[in-house]
């Protein structure tokens, strides 16, 4: 029989799911690091990933030909080697898209309430009227990137009677944007918005996109956001913009090395919020990953071809 192995821990419930859709395989879950590379080449799917996999792919006959992943961004990934391998490849991209959508408005929503000001004056008893209430709403937010955390992102913030734009690679149109624009456009059109928010995957485009241009470009009273990928930011230039006020303030979820460095003075400054690396974290990502798997695998069995979260080995996502 045909088999797929889990690498990851899935509760009771979705274990019966798999079973339950996947009719001519076996599932077999291995959710501790006792098990080899060898227990792995007779797999047709691996759900996970660890460096056992890649050693599996090396053995001669083995059987693997899907690779599930269990986070979005592949930039970890040995994506040269799984090409060459003609193994598919997808990622999680979704699955804390809800999430991190919902922390990026909660970031904006603090601000613009002053509530982090507000829980400081409250462990005071200091009855406080903070001199910074005002609102979203109008405001013009510019996102990098159009994948899923962007349209979950554009959705809740044009429900606070925001403005969302965006930008990409080839000026796409995405429905609920007013407006895409390619890279190439991005300098001319920053100082349009109040929020610029980054939600870009690591790839050798991006690498270091947002730096000193972007910044000096942006308006002095704009925020920028970041929730994609660390390296996509100059966080130097960042620091610099922020030091001379060349931008209002930053929301970090992401950074260049993590965990961040206790000596960084990004943790510190005053016109900085972030929160480390936890914006995607939430109780419903196994199941929206087990979902999108699902749906994939009913292309997969029919000899269809998979189309969601399949990784394009040559763009890097």
């Amino acid at each position: 029989m045909k088999k797929i192995v889990s690498l990851i821990p899935l509760g009771e419930d979705l274990i019966e799911k798999i079973k339950a859709r996947t009719k001519g395989f076996e599932l077999v879950v291995y959710p501790h690091k006792d098990y080899r590379s060898e227990d792995l080449a007779d797999a047709e799917i691996i759900l996970g990933w660890s460096s056992k996999v890649k050693e599996a792919l090396k053995i001669e006959e083995n059987q693997i030909k899907w690779i599930q992943i269990w986070y979005a961004g592949v930039d970890r990934m040995p994506l040269e080697f799984l090409e060459q391998k003609n193994v598919l490849l997808t990622n999680a991209s979704g699955a804390n898209a809800p999430s991190i959508a919902q922390q990026v408005m909660g970031m904006l929503l603090c601000d613009v309430r002053s509530l982090d000001e507000n829980l400081l004056n409250q462990r005071e008893s200091n009855w406080d009227i903070p001199k910074r209430l005002t609102e979203v709403t109008g405001k013009n937010m510019l996102i990098l990137g159009t994948g899923n955390i962007a349209k979950a992102i554009c959705k809740y913030a044009t429900a606070f009677d925001m403005n969302i734009y965006g930008v990409n690679r080839t000026d796409r149109q995405v429905d609920g944007f007013k407006e895409v624009y390619d890279f190439n456009r991005l300098k001319k059109v920053l100082q349009n918005f109040d929020y610029v928010v980054n939600t870009l995957p690591l790839t050798d485009e991006t690498e270091g996109m947002v730096g000193k241009t972007v910044f000096d470009s942006m308006r002095k009273d704009a925020y920028y956001v970041s929730v994609g990928r660390g390296g996509t930011t100059v966080e130097g230039e960042l620091i610099d913009a922020l030091d001379n006020d060349k931008i209002a303030g930053a929301f970090l979820d992401v950074f260049a090395v993590e965990p961040l460095p206790a000596e960084s003075p990004l943790w510190k400054h005053s016109k900085v919020m972030l929160s480390p690396h936890t914006s995607g974290i939430t109780d419903y990502y196994n199941e929206r990953i087990i979902n999108s798997f699902l749906r994939n695998f009913e292309c997969y069995k029919d000899g269809k071809d998979i189309e969601e979260n399949l990784v394009d080995y040559k763009r890097q996502y």
